[in-house]
């Protein structure tokens, strides 16, 4: 008879120390869950201010851009007897229109302050809208420094043509 006893006694112990892990598990789970979404809004957060300084850098790299493509291209349009033609039109048209959309673009530029206090969700649409952002300024720092490039292309056939002119006049 003392052996049923001691089996039953063992079947509870058994299930006190299983109910006792389970319970401990699903406390360790819940602490796991909430440290990593304490992560994952870390580093959405330290991605964000990464986007955030992105986004300063090219601002400051168009601001010198753009007046610098312009008036480059203004001087190579003139060398080539270009000046008031509807090509240099065209081009003063459509650096008014991308002037402007950069400074609504700018306008736009997120602050790495407010990022403190945003949920994971709120941090996502503000990292997607903050590469959104950066990916619009990067096109306008490609177009422009293209141009750039195309105008200094411009220079050198001038430059050329001008050396030939002097050797033939000689």
């Amino acid at each position: 008879m003392s052996e049923p006893q001691w089996m039953a006694y063992a079947g509870v112990v058994s299930g006190l120390v299983g109910a006792a892990t389970g319970i401990g598990g699903a406390v360790m789970g819940w602490i796991a869950y909430r440290r990593s979404n304490q992560i994952k809004a870390l580093d959405m957060r330290l991605e964000m201010r990464k986007a955030v300084n992105g986004v300063e850098q090219i601002v400051g790299e168009l601001n010198e851009l753009l007046p610098f493509a312009n008036e480059s291209r203004k001087r190579v349009m003139a060398a080539r007897g270009l000046h008031g033609s509807g090509a240099m039109k065209v081009w003063e048209e459509q650096f008014r229109k991308d002037h402007a959309s950069f400074r609504e673009l700018a306008a736009r530029k997120p602050s790495a302050e407010a990022l403190g206090d945003l949920k994971p969700e709120g941090l996502e649409t503000q990292l997607a809208e903050a590469h959104k952002l950066l990916l619009a300024l990067t096109t306008l720092v490609n177009k422009y420094s293209a141009s750039v490039a195309e105008d200094d292309q411009h220079r050198a056939e001038l430059r050329q043509a001008m050396n030939d002119l002097t050797r033939r006049g000689t």
